[in-house]
């Protein structure tokens, strides 16, 4: 029937609410809506089809406090039935507003870096050690290699050397040992000639750390 047969203390302090304002009444009441008005009828559609989208399952949901705040939480549902025979839900919940705060403040501190990123004066890539291909760039690399971001993520710094340049086997050589000193933690700084995509020579001063 969906009404509240026992709650604990946690959970007072959770929702403000004191036991004794909340045993006997739905469970409804500690939902916001849309959750609060399709309540019942989700509990009603269970008990009859076994049909669950979070009983046994467990999910982040809403939850509404006496003063009307609301907060994320995740909740985990289990069944048990007691030797009557009556059908019973523990609802187990745990707030997770600070850990929402932090994943907001994540979420922004990227999209802060991604539009530095992309606006920055100067050609930024990120490269795929192991692949050896670049897996990010910006929008100043692709005017300084002359193609498209998605053309340089199939691709990486190699196909842009000029098979003229000073040895190839130096180049080689020169690429491998700024890859070991890369990954003992230092920040190389060189120049290389490069050859973009559209045939066109330029001389850069080429930057190279770990992160």
């Amino acid at each position: 029937n969906g009404v509240i047969l026992t709650f604990s203390k946690p959970a007072e302090r959770l929702f403000g609410y004191a036991a004794a304002d909340v045993i006997g009444r739905n469970v409804r009441i500690l939902m916001p809506e849309p959750d609060s008005g399709a309540h019942d009828q989700y509990l009603r559609n269970y008990l009859t089809t076994g049909h669950t989208k979070i009983i046994g399952i467990g999910r982040e949901v809403v939850g509404l406090r006496k003063d009307g705040t609301t907060f994320p939480m995740d909740l985990a549902v289990g069944e048990i039935a007691d030797t009557g025979g009556l059908r019973q839900f523990v609802g187990t919940i745990r707030d997770i507003t600070v850990r929402k705060r932090a994943e907001e403040r994540l979420r922004v501190r990227e999209a802060s870096y991604r539009l530095l990123v992309e606006k920055a004066p100067d050609a930024i890539l990120v490269y795929d050690l192991a692949k050896q291909v670049f897996i990010e760039a910006n929008a100043a690399a692709e005017a300084l290699f002359g193609t498209s971001r998605e053309e340089l993520l199939k691709t990486g710094p190699a196909r842009f050397y000029p098979h003229e340049q000073p040895d190839g086997q130096q180049v080689e050589t020169s690429f491998q040992e700024h890859n070991r000193r890369v990954l003992a933690g230092e920040s190389v700084i060189f120049e290389r000639r490069l050859i973009n995509a559209r045939g066109e020579e330029r001389i850069c001063e080429v930057r190279l750390a770990r992160f």
